[in-house]
């Protein structure tokens, strides 16, 4: 923690310091944020919400505003949606994130925690309206997602996911979810004819197509080891910084939450 203090520290000195009032925005932004996630990981989420509301409170007299500095502004208002699943809230959290986009996309306020706040209104033209829009879309179908799994409605989040146009051919956040509510909903074969369908060029992919498989074999009474040879091989070879999410610490939750202790391990 004090090393992360420190890090805020160097931000809000880097945020007088810097010339230009874009990038000095963007610095003291990034401090805010920052400085709202620690106070919520020292369990002050009463801390973290009003600094979330001092964020966007702060742009809204200025407006019309570009479309960087409303992105900015809407980004304390998406964090107070993060933080509702942080504090085991996760329908409400995907409430806000919903509210957020029906109003860029549709026109009128997002109901924020029983507060109206203007979206759309926050920019001046129709191109400026359409980035806002994207940004809370891609928002809404990665943390809106993730809300409704740790919700446990899963049916919610694959009708949540067609509504939104979330399901591509590549092994994104998406077509990963459909696979696991495919496993919990529909059996096996799904989810099967989902992996065997899926686009994976990128490495990353690969290693989670490799969970996915294993996960799969097991729910189909299918012996896994050699599905789970096969993914720790793809996980041990991926690039130091992957562009996706698949980490070592995410694959120790994924084995701990779906192997079995009698599954043999392959050495590694």
């Amino acid at each position: 923690m004090r090393q992360r203090l420190t890090e805020l520290d160097d931000l809000l000195h880097k945020a007088g310091q810097t010339r230009g009032s874009e990038e000095a925005m963007t610095r003291a932004c990034e401090t805010m944020n920052k400085a709202a996630l620690i106070a919520s990981d020292l369990g002050q989420p009463g801390l973290a919400e009003a600094l979330c509301w001092q964020q966007y409170e702060t742009f809204t007299p200025a407006t019309p505003l570009t479309a960087k500095a409303a992105t900015f502004a809407l980004q304390p208002l998406v964090n107070l949606g993060r933080l509702a699943i942080r504090t085991g809230n996760p329908s409400d959290a995907h409430a806000v994130l919903e509210s957020l986009f029906e109003a860029a996309d549709r026109g009128g306020p997002a109901h924020v925690l029983g507060r109206s706040c203007p979206v759309g209104e926050l920019v001046a033209t129709p191109g400026e309206r359409a980035e806002l829009r994207r940004f809370l879309w891609a928002v809404l179908l990665a943390d809106g997602t993730r809300a409704l799994c740790a919700a446990g409605r899963w049916q919610d989040a694959m009708n949540h996911l067609r509504r939104y146009n979330g399901i591509g051919t590549r092994l994104l956040d998406g077509r990963q979810v459909a696979v696991l509510v495919a496993l919990r909903l529909d059996g096996p074969d799904t989810a099967t004819d989902l992996l065997a369908e899926t686009d994976a060029s990128q490495a990353w992919e690969h290693a989670v197509a490799a969970c996915l498989t294993a996960a799969t074999d097991q729910v189909a009474g299918r012996d896994p080891v050699g599905a789970v040879t096969t993914m720790v091989d793809a996980v041990h070879h991926l690039p130091p910084h992957p562009v996706g999410r698949c980490s070592r610490p995410g694959w120790a939750y994924w084995r701990a939450n779906w192997l079995p202790t009698s599954t043999p391990w392959p050495h590694t």
